[in-house]
């Protein structure tokens, strides 16, 4: 890998296996760069869901999960009430803060997630280069 004050983030992608064992129709992941001082230098959105003409997203097992660092947008963090869809996205890893990574499950589109309506496991997450 190039150094990451070099590299460029067109060329790389966040990497990982989700299993959705139940039909997911509302909310989404937000994936996010921090740390203990909180978490928001850049993060990307997860729904599924809500491009797929059904309405709902379930999977019959595990499935690999692409989503290139381009996606990630600045300025998101989880103090703000909504996701972020404007900005930069970064041109270096460099530009990332910290190498440390967060999934949050989020409330964000109006309708209310129940703790028991929604079974995702992920595993595996990685950066690689190209998509």
């Amino acid at each position: 890998m190039a150094s990451p004050t070099t590299a460029l983030s067109k060329d790389y992608s966040l990497k990982f296996e989700a299993y959705v064992k139940k039909k997911w129709t509302a909310g989404s992941i937000w994936i996010t760069t921090g740390g203990w001082y909180g978490w928001g230098n850049y993060a990307a959105k997860w729904a599924p869901w809500s491009t797929d003409p059904s309405g709902a997203y379930q999977t019959s097992g595990w499935v690999t999960i692409t989503i290139p660092l381009t996606s990630f947008l600045p300025n998101n963090n989880f103090y703000n009430t909504a996701y972020t869809t404007t900005g930069t996205p970064p041109t270096h890893l460099s530009d990332f803060s910290s190498t440390a990574t967060c999934f949050m499950l989020m409330n964000d589109d109006g309708t209310a997630v129940p703790a028991n309506a929604i079974n995702i496991a992920i595993d595996n997450v990685r950066i690689v280069k190209g998509n």
